[in-house]
């Protein structure tokens, strides 16, 4: 996917992305900071959610800006 279509494609209030390259994982993972909190969107619920990895297991430097 290209950065036209994941801007596309990201829910609102996502501020960030990361892209994946592997088969159990949606393509692309949005993502918004919130109070130093980094909450994933859930694409079953529709919804905004604290992310569970710890910052140790997947760093926020990982994720790009969207804009």
């Amino acid at each position: 996917m290209n950065l036209q279509q994941i801007k596309a494609n990201a829910p609102d209030g996502a501020t960030h992305y990361h892209q994946y390259n592997h088969p159990i994982f949606e393509p692309v993972e949005y993502a918004r900071f919130v109070d130093g909190v980094r909450q994933i969107w859930n694409n079953s619920c529709n919804e905004w959610i604290d992310d569970i990895v710890s910052e140790d297991e997947q760093s926020s430097d990982e994720f790009h800006p969207l804009f």
